[in-house]
Formats: C-alpha cells, sequence, structure tokens
C-alpha cells in the first residue's frame, strides 16, 4: 500500500488550521508532538537537518560565497530531504504492518 493522496479540500482544511497559528507556535507543537508521538522520525529528521543548517552558518561553500540565494537553495534541500525521508519512512511503515498481518 502506498500514502493516500491528498485532496486539494483536505490540504486546504489543514493550512486553514495551520495558519491559525503563529508560524513559530505550529512549528514549535508539531515538535512536540513529532517528539513524543515519533521519537526515532523526530531524531531521522533532526539528523538529516544538522549538515544544513551547520553548512547555513558558515559563510561559503566549496570556497564559494554563500549568498541569499543558495541560502534559500540549502533550505529547500534540507526541507524536501526531511519530506522525502518522512513519506517514504511512513509508507515503508504502512508497508511492514501489512506484511505482518499476512504472515502473522
Amino acid at each position: 500500500m502506498t500514502l493516500p493522496k491528498v485532496t486539494e479540500l483536505c490540504l486546504a482544511a489543514i493550512l486553514e488550521k495551520a495558519t491559525q497559528q503563529a508560524p513559530d507556535k505550529f512549528a514549535q507543537d508539531v515538535m512536540v508532538e513529532l517528539l513524543h508521538g515519533q521519537p526515532a522520525l523526530m531524531e531521522a529528521v533532526t539528523t538529516v537537518m544538522q549538515p544544513f543548517l551547520s553548512t547555513l552558518a558558515g559563510n561559503e561553500v566549496d570556497g564559494h560565497e554563500l549568498d541569499e540565494s543558495m541560502r534559500q537553495e540549502i533550505m529547500i534541500m534540507g526541507q524536501f530531504c526531511i519530506l522525502g525521508i518522512a513519506l517514504k519512512a511512513l509508507n515503508a511503515q504502512i508497508e511492514a504492518e501489512e506484511m505482518n498481518e499476512v504472515w502473522s
């Protein structure tokens, strides 16, 4: 099984709810939920994000000055790495649980 397709209606409802909070409050709530409900996933997120954050803390990459465009590119890469890992982990967990049900 793959992850369910997110509909525009569902996404609109989640966005509506999420934007009722300040972004820092929403992020904090998500971090706390992950820390308590998905500690392995939270550890993976922070581990994957660390090299991107370390790079952003510097002033250059591979001998090139780290300008605003490069900073944005690094942030986007980090975000999509985390998103990809989380989605693939959720999908793999669903498949593993389905296999366990079949073989139990």
